[in-house]
């Protein structure tokens, strides 16, 4: 299963941080992350991009299952 993470409009959080998502792949997950999803918490992209794909929010909305 692919799980998409996109940007929040007003909220700084981010919905998981990158190393969740580590753990989370160990059960067979897979991510793609909107670039800059994680920005307003702090989270640079090249962070997700070690255990995810980075996209635009138009790519991840396509591709994510969820």
């Amino acid at each position: 299963m692919v799980i998409g993470l996109i940007k929040e409009a007003i909220d700084p959080r981010v919905a998981l941080i990158p190393a969740n998502l580590a753990k989370l792949k160990q059960s067979g997950f897979e991510f793609i992350v909107e670039s800059g999803a994680g920005a307003n918490a702090f989270y640079a992209d090249e962070e997700y991009a070690a255990h995810a794909q980075v996209f635009n929010r138009k790519e991840v909305l396509q591709k994510a299952d969820l």
